[in-house]
């Protein structure tokens, strides 16, 4: 890893310092801007990592104000998860009692990966169901949300509101990468469900399903290579990731993964986020599946790419007038989206045009059908 800048060094160092419980010396010659740190861990939602960092820091020492910010926040996430876990056991024991197979995507389940599952930084909850279960599983949600979102049938994608709480139900796991893709996630989904291969997770005396191990391998890996060309991603997900191969990497079939990844041909992007989370996160060479290290450079291209963009691309103006013609929407949102892309065009240029005659495809069949 080589970065100039002593504060992005100093991030990324607290970074892994609370991934792995490592104790940690600052020994910085230049000042370190502290507030920059914390803008950029607030940007990438990882407080919790900084603030775990913060009691194996030796040397250098932060002001006691970023000190003090970090412990609030921490305290403010750890109350969040306490929430969010006991709303998502209540929901579990709902879709039980109901005879409903549903799976929770991420969120909470790979929080379970962290040595501090509280003080990971919370988002939304996700469920995965299968066949009529969508059905099954909509009735059962819509019966008690506050509002919701817009539903993408053609998805099965449905984000609902109950209370502060966003809630999304899933049908499927596309990844709006290619057709090639979203059909290989649909075959892997269906079998995961029809052998019913699940983890299990005890959350206060109820059982949660979470997915097999090898699927997710794979659905967290895409699900944030989706984010990366459609608009940013997070270093939080990044994490997520990191944590998730470090926690089962003996447990990973690695004969099945490099089948789906050479199946949907994926293994290049694989190889440039497997050396981002060795050579900037501090994973084990060892435990990251195919690692190569002369990869490297495209991970640090992706880490720019992240610190620039903000957490889901949130540093990127998205304002646009709001057309009432529908075409004038359509070509403005397509004009976005090439150049989101365009910013990934640096790290995998032949993929970025590739999935960008994609969605410019699947646009055009949403024309044709008036959505």
């Amino acid at each position: 890893m080589k970065n100039s800048d002593p504060s992005l060094s100093t991030f990324f160092a607290l970074i892994r310092s609370g991934l792995w419980e490592e104790s940690l010396r600052l020994d910085s010659d230049g000042e370190l801007d502290w507030a920059k740190i914390m803008q950029w861990a607030n940007e990438q939602t990882v407080v919790g990592l900084i603030g775990a960092a913060l009691e194996h820091l030796e040397g250098v020492k932060p002001p006691r104000s970023f000190g003090k910010e970090c412990l609030a926040q921490v305290m403010g996430i750890a109350a969040r998860n306490e929430q969010l876990n006991a709303f998502l056991c209540s929901q579990a024991k709902e879709f039980a009692a109901e005879g409903v197979v549903a799976l929770v995507l991420k969120g909470q389940g790979v929080a379970r990966c962290y040595s501090r599952p509280m003080w990971r930084q919370s988002g939304d909850i996700d469920w995965l169901v299968d066949g009529d279960g969508y059905d099954r599983a909509r009735k059962i949600l819509l019966a008690k949300a506050d509002r919701t979102q817009l539903e993408y049938e053609d998805l099965k994608h449905y984000a609902m509101h109950f209370g502060d709480i966003e809630v999304e139900l899933h049908g499927t796991t596309h990844t709006a990468l290619s057709e090639k893709i979203d059909r290989y996630h649909d075959d892997m989904q269906h079998e995961m469900f029809s052998k019913g291969v699940f983890r299990e997770w005890n959350c206060s005396g109820q059982k949660i399903l979470l997915p097999d191990i090898n699927f997710d391998a794979i659905f967290i890996f895409t699900h944030f290579l989706h984010h990366f060309f459609h608009g940013g991603i997070g270093l939080r997900q990044l994490c997520d990731w990191t944590r998730f191969i470090h926690f089962y990497h003996g447990e990973i079939d690695r004969a099945r993964l490099k089948k789906d990844l050479d199946a949907m041909n994926l293994m290049q992007e694989w190889r440039a986020f497997g050396a981002l989370a060795v050579q900037w996160l501090g994973l084990d060479a060892n435990e990251m599946p195919f690692y190569e290290a002369r990869y490297g450079n495209k991970g640090g291209r992706i880490v720019r790419f992240i610190m620039k963009t903000g957490n889901f691309g949130h540093n990127q103006s998205r304002s646009q007038p709001k057309y009432k013609n529908y075409l004038h929407r359509k070509f403005t949102a397509f004009r976005y989206r090439i150049r989101e892309i365009g910013q990934a065009f640096l790290v995998f240029p032949s993929k970025s045009l590739k999935y960008l005659y994609s969605f410019g495809l699947d646009g055009v069949r949403k024309i044709i059908r008036g959505k």
